[in-house]
């Protein structure tokens, strides 16, 4: 994706109690630079979902920070290597929560659709008429919405829906 330089995109970050993170101190609402980023190596790390930051910095020994990175930054599973960081508000696990499931909800959007087969798979999905299908041995289906579908088959599978229209069908033995 091609960006102008100056765009910058959302992302979180934890850091120590203090404000800091791999030596350098961090102040909020201040913008930092660096001339490289590479993942795993140099420049300004966040996470594009909030509750990642979990992985990088522990609860109790560490606060987080919603900030803005570079909108070309390198990219990775779960997090970001960017040549410039804004620090915005620090937020609470409460706020980290809610603006994952903020996020997640966005990016499912409406229509979603998740398969898969196989022993003990899962499909959830969200958003008004969003379908979920698995097949195999103990498998689940979960899906919330508005006219919402979820449907399994296998032995011991189960399928769940909530929602205004919505359907769950499961079949196989003892589902």
């Amino acid at each position: 994706m091609s960006t102008s330089r100056g765009d910058m995109i959302p992302a979180y970050k934890g850091f120590n109690r203090d404000l800091t993170c791999r030596g350098i101190q961090y102040a909020e609402g201040e913008t930092y630079q660096t001339d490289r980023a590479e993942l795993c190596a140099t420049g300004f790390h966040a996470c594009p979902m909030p509750l990642d930051t979990l992985r990088y910095y522990p609860l109790g020994t560490s606060v987080y920070h919603a900030v803005e990175v570079d909108a070309d930054a390198h990219r990775g599973n779960d997090k970001v290597a960017s040549k410039r960081i804004k620090i915005g508000g620090r937020m609470s696990l409460a706020e980290l929560i809610e603006a994952h499931l903020s996020l997640a909800f966005k990016r499912a959007g409406d229509q979603s659709t998740a398969a898969t087969s196989g022993d003990w798979s899962t499909a959830a999905t969200s958003g008004r008429w969003s379908t979920a299908a698995t097949s195999g041995y103990e498998s689940t289906a979960a899906t919330s919405g508005r006219w919402s579908t979820a449907a399994t088959s296998g032995y011991e599978s189960t399928a769940a829906t909530s929602g205004r229209r919505s359907t769950a069908a499961p079949s196989g033995d003892d589902s």
